[in-house]
C-alpha cells in the first residue's frame, strides 16, 4: 500500500505541473484571440425610472485591436404594447450596423415617433450584439477562428411630456458573452 501512495504522489508532482503549464499556453495562446473582439456600450447619462431624461443615448466603444460588427435593433416588450402599438409607434436606433474599428467611440441616439394617441409609458428592449467575424489585416497571419461574442440588453421605458416630446428611461441593463467560432473577413483600409 504505501509503495502505490508513493507512485500516486510521484505521478501527481510530475503530472499536475505538466497539465498546469499545458492548461496556461492554452489560455495565452488563444486568449489574445478571446479578448480581442470584446467591446463596452454604456448608457452616457443613467437615467433609472426615478430620473427621466429627454434624451437618451448610449456610447459604444472598442478597445481592443481587431475592427468589430455590431447590430443595434429595438422591439416593443409587454402585453400592452403587444396588443396596441402599431409598427409606426416604436423606438427607433441610429444606425442600425455599424464597424467599431479599434480604439474607436461612437455615440448612440434613440428617437421615439408616435402618433398624437400615445398617453401612457410604453416598454421596449434595445439590443446591441456583436457579430462573430474576426478581423484581420490584409498580410497578416489569420488569428485563432475563437472571439468573444457580447450582447448587451437595455430596457427601454418612454413616456409622453408635452405634445409631441417624450422621456426616456431605462428599467434594467444586461451583458452576456460567449465564446464562439468567428468568421475570419480581411479588414480594408480606406484609401
Amino acid at each position: 500500500m504505501s509503495q502505490e501512495i508513493r507512485q500516486l504522489t510521484y505521478n501527481l508532482r510530475i503530472k499536475m505541473p505538466t497539465l498546469y503549464l499545458a492548461a496556461v499556453l492554452f489560455w495565452v495562446t488563444i486568449s489574445p484571440a478571446i479578448g480581442a473582439a470584446d467591446y463596452y456600450f454604456r448608457p452616457t447619462s443613467l437615467a433609472m425610472l426615478e430620473s427621466w431624461s429627454n434624451e437618451l443615448s448610449f456610447t459604444v466603444s472598442n478597445p481592443s485591436t481587431k475592427p468589430i460588427v455590431l447590430k443595434l435593433t429595438s422591439r416593443s416588450v409587454g402585453v400592452l404594447n403587444a396588443n396596441y402599438e402599431t409598427a409606426s409607434m416604436a423606438l427607433s436606433v441610429l444606425p442600425a450596423t455599424m464597424v467599431l474599428m479599434p480604439g474607436e467611440r461612437r455615440l448612440v441616439n434613440l428617437t421615439y415617433e408616435v402618433g398624437s394617441s400615445f398617453d401612457r409609458v410604453s416598454s421596449h428592449e434595445l439590443i446591441v450584439e456583436q457579430l462573430p467575424i474576426l478581423y484581420v489585416s490584409p498580410g497578416k497571419p489569420k488569428a485563432s477562428s475563437l472571439m468573444t461574442v457580447t450582447r448587451y440588453t437595455a430596457e427601454i421605458e418612454v413616456r409622453k411630456r408635452g405634445a409631441k416630446q417624450h422621456q426616456y428611461a431605462f428599467s434594467q441593463f444586461g451583458k452576456q458573452s460567449d465564446v464562439q467560432l468567428g468568421l475570419m473577413a480581411s479588414a480594408q483600409k480606406n484609401p
